[in-house]
C-alpha cells in the first residue's frame, strides 16, 4: 500500500487492509493493493536481506522499507521490518512485535510450460 509516499507491506482479509505506519501506529483502510497471482524468477535480487524484502528500493536507502512475516496463532501474517530486524504486524488493530525470522518465500513449483 502506498502511504505518505512510500510503499508498506501488510495483508488484507475480508476487504479490509491491515497496515502499521512508519510511526508504528495500526491503522485499517479498504483503499490497498494486493498480490494476488504472479509467476517470479529471483535470480539477482539485490534487494533481498536475510530476514526481509525491501519493499520499493527506488526510493533512499535511509527510507526503505522492508516486509517480512511471522506466525501468530498458526497463521503467517505480513508486516514491516524496522532497521533492528523487528517485524511489526497489524493484528486486531493492535501491533504485535517481535524479532524477524529468516525470511521464507512461498513458491509454486513449475514443471513446465506450455
Amino acid at each position: 500500500m502506498l502511504h505518505g509516499g512510500a510503499y508498506i507491506p501488510g495483508y488484507a482479509l475480508n476487504g479490509i487492509g491491515y497496515f502499521v505506519s512508519k510511526e508504528l501506529r495500526p491503522f485499517l483502510t479498504t483503499n490497498f493493493q494486493v498480490l494476488v497471482s504472479v509467476f517470479m524468477v529471483f535470480f539477482d535480487f539485490p534487494t533481498f536481506q536475510e530476514k526481509a524484502i525491501v519493499a520499493d528500493d527506488q526510493v533512499e536507502k535511509s527510507e526503505r522499507i522492508k516486509f517480512g512475516s511471522f506466525f501468530i496463532n498458526d497463521v503467517r501474517y505480513c508486516g514491516m521490518i524496522d532497521n533492528q530486524n523487528t517485524c511489526h504486524i497489524n493484528y486486531d488493530n493492535q501491533v504485535v512485535s517481535q524479532e524477524a525470522p529468516e525470511f521464507e518465500v512461498p513458491l509454486h513449483v513449475i514443471t513446465s510450460r506450455r
